[in-house]
């Protein structure tokens, strides 16, 4: 499968990285190459070209890896007074 154009925050810190292409074989993500330049056009026929299946990602984002490691933790529960 291979998602193209996405805008890629990889979460390293840096500044998201757009237009990117990015090839998932066994739920894996085995490739990210970039697509083209901001504000250009994309480059045409992109590798892979014999991709199972294929996701317009134009305008959307990706986040490999995020998880949600907001909690709540335990603590005294509060009386009225």
């Amino acid at each position: 499968m291979v998602i193209r154009g996405v805008t890629l925050i990889d979460g390293t810190g840096g500044p998201p990285l757009s237009p990117m292409d990015i090839v998932i074989e066994g739920n894996r993500i085995t490739s990210v190459r970039q697509a083209g330049w901001p504000g250009l056009p994309q480059q045409a026929n992109r590798e892979p070209r014999d991709a199972d299946h294929e996701i317009d990602g134009k305008g959307m984002y990706v986040m490999p890896g995020f998880v949600d490691v907001h909690v709540h933790g335990a603590g005294r529960t509060r009386r009225p007074t």
